[in-house]
């Protein structure tokens, strides 16, 4: 688990320090991410993770955290393998925090230790 958060964190962009948004991550200013508390994140991935690992074709998670009133979903949008036989889904993200709304979608496969990971370009064979 610790290691898809690590990767889908870093893969989507979400590690926004004052630092980062000064510089170039300065629209993730207005993302719900930028207001989520580290149990919010924790939440998130563990809907995206049962997500993920659910055979069900459009397998759909929920998540909210009462403590700050933020939520969200995830949706599987497609399963598919690259060339080489490994698993990959599409997964769509939708969060709020407070007024801030987004929704991201990306493609993560399967690793050989069982943790999703952000695969950018991921085509099916």
């Amino acid at each position: 688990m610790k290691a898809f958060l690590t990767a889908v964190v870093a893969g989507i962009g979400l590690a926004c320090t004052a630092t980062a948004l000064a510089a170039n991550y300065g629209f993730l200013k207005d993302a719900p991410i930028s207001s989520f508390t580290e149990e919010d994140v924790a939440i998130m991935m563990k809907a995206a993770d049962d997500a993920l690992n659910d055979a069900t074709p459009r397998a759909r998670r929920e998540w909210s955290n009462p403590a700050t009133g933020n939520s969200g979903h995830m949706e599987v949008l497609r399963s598919f393998q690259l060339a080489d036989g490994t698993a990959c889904r599409t997964l769509q993200f939708y969060n709020k925090a407070k007024a801030k709304e987004n929704r991201a979608t990306h493609s993560l496969c399967k690793a050989a230790d069982g943790t999703w990971m952000i695969h950018h370009g991921a085509k099916p064979k």
